[in-house]
C-alpha cells in the first residue's frame, strides 16, 4: 500500500526565492546535469514541509512565522547511540579502528520539523580515508555510493542522485575506510524546517 505525501504547491514569490538563492549554490557545487533534479527533490521536500507546518517558505532568511532553508549541518543527525551529540560536538569527524564497514550515525530518528535533501557527499579530512558510503533513509537503501571523486578532486565533493529524508525518518549512514585514524565524512545538501529549528543551537526532536 503506498503512503500519500501531501504538500502545498510554491507560491510565484516562494518560486523566485527559491531560483534566486538557492540554485546559484547548486551550480557552483553539482554538476550541470544534476541541478535540476536536486532543484526538483528540494521544490518536493518545500513543499511537504510547508504543508505539514502550515508555514509560507521564506528562503534563506525566512521570518519568524515561516520555514525556510539552509545547508545540512551536524545538528540534523544529533547522534546519541553513540554518546556522541552531534549538535553539540559540531562534527561528524570520527575516529575509525577498524578498516572495512563502519557506523557513522546509528539508526538516528531525525527531527519531526526537518526535510534532509541530501544532494552529495563531502570530506573534510585533509587526506580522505572513506571510500564508499551506504546510507538507510525511511527505510530506503539508497545505493552504494563509491567515493573516488573524493581522493580525487581538489573540493573533495561526491555529487550523488539527490533524496529526500523526510520527518522522524530513521536515518543511518555506514562508511568503508581503508585505513584507520579520523576521517571527516558529511553529507551535503539542505534541511527545510520552521525557522525556531533553523535558529536552534540544538537538535529539536
Amino acid at each position: 500500500m503506498s503512503v500519500t505525501v501531501t504538500k502545498e504547491p510554491l507560491t510565484a514569490e516562494e518560486e523566485t526565492l527559491l531560483n534566486d538563492q538557492v540554485v546559484p549554490i547548486l551550480r557552483s557545487i553539482l554538476p550541470e546535469t544534476l541541478v535540476p533534479r536536486a532543484l526538483a527533490a528540494i521544490k518536493e521536500a518545500i513543499e511537504q514541509s510547508k504543508k505539514r507546518h502550515g508555514m509560507a517558505f521564506g528562503g534563506v532568511l525566512p521570518a519568524s512565522s515561516q520555514i525556510g532553508i539552509q545547508p545540512i549541518s551536524p545538528k540534523d543527525f544529533n547522534e546519541v547511540s553513540t554518546g556522541v551529540k552531534f549538535a553539540t560536538t559540531w562534527t561528524l569527524r570520527k575516529e575509525y579502528t577498524a578498516t572495512g564497514w563502519n557506523t557513522l550515525i546509528s539508526s538516528q530518528t531525525l527531527s519531526k520539523y526537518t526535510h534532509l535533501v541530501v544532494c552529495g557527499y563531502e570530506n573534510l579530512e585533509p587526506v580522505p580515508k572513506t571510500l564508499a558510503v551506504k546510507v538507510t533513509a525511511g527505510g530506503v537503501e539508497q545505493p552504494i555510493t563509491d567515493l573516488k571523486e573524493i581522493k580525487k578532486s581538489d573540493k573533495q565533493f561526491q555529487a550523488t542522485e539527490p533524496y529526500i529524508a523526510g520527518p522522524i525518518s530513521v536515518f543511518t549512514m555506514e562508511t568503508f575506510v581503508e585505513t584507520t585514524g579520523y576521517d571527516n565524512l558529511r553529507p551535503w545538501g539542505f534541511v527545510i524546517a520552521p525557522y525556531a529549528y533553523l535558529v536552534s543551537k540544538t537538535f529539536i526532536a
